[in-house]
């Protein structure tokens, strides 16, 4: 079941003044990043396992590029510092950016696993009870390998767009080709499946190993 896979991601076109919000945002977050741990973009790159040309665009005041949910949680990890105001789980306007109901980016090294993670992993802490009868629980650690391909039965993260209102959702889910499904015993869990197109909903990694608080087993 841990065979893992992916996808890249990144954000989806949005409305300018958006985007701006966003490039602000995320410029001023990563030179405060620098400045803090006294460091240059292209430490910042390779401690995060980055190319360094991804840090330079999202550094460039007249640039468009922004970066992605994942991206930002990788250096975030790296660094053991919160991600950007307004995004990896905090609150943000109805409609608008990344709400992260499933999943927020986790921060900070976890038991049994690497001080930082590894090349193209992306870590999670588990918010909702959407997979609580595949045993994953609020409260747990989760590792995604975002390389491997995914198979029937895997557990994935995937981001479900909302096209028409700019918006998108962290999504934890098991995957039965071509759809992602809830397995919960939660009443008010939506349970309708999510057909991954790869434009509205997107896989981003697989489940390979967990990490569970021994004061909540």
């Amino acid at each position: 079941m841990l065979q893992s896979a992916v996808v890249s991601t990144a954000f989806m076109v949005r409305p300018l003044q958006d985007q701006l919000t966003l490039r602000e945002t995320i410029r001023a977050w990563l030179n405060g990043l620098i400045a803090k741990h006294g460091t240059s973009a292209r430490r910042v790159a390779t401690q995060s396992s980055i190319a360094p040309s991804t840090i330079y665009r999202a550094l460039e005041e007249d640039g468009d590029f922004v970066m992605s949910t994942t991206i930002l949680a990788k250096i975030s990890s790296a660094f053991g510092e919160p991600m950007p105001t307004g995004m990896g789980g905090a609150a943000q306007s109805p409609g608008r950016g990344f709400a992260d109901t499933d999943l927020v980016a986790f921060v900070g090294p976890a038991p049994d696993m690497p001080a930082r993670p590894e090349d193209n992993h992306y870590r999670a802490r588990v918010m909702s009870d959407v997979l609580n009868l595949e045993h994953i629980r609020p409260g747990d650690v989760l590792d995604f390998d975002m390389k491997l391909e995914p198979r029937a039965g895997d557990i994935v993260v995937a981001q479900h767009y909302n096209l028409p209102r700019a918006g998108a959702e962290t999504v934890l889910r098991v995957y039965q080709p071509p759809y992602l499904l809830t397995r919960s015993s939660n009443p008010a869990v939506d349970q309708r499946p999510m057909l991954v197109d790869n434009e509205r909903v997107k896989i981003m990694g697989t489940f390979v190993r967990l990490v569970r608080d021994r004061s909540s087993t």
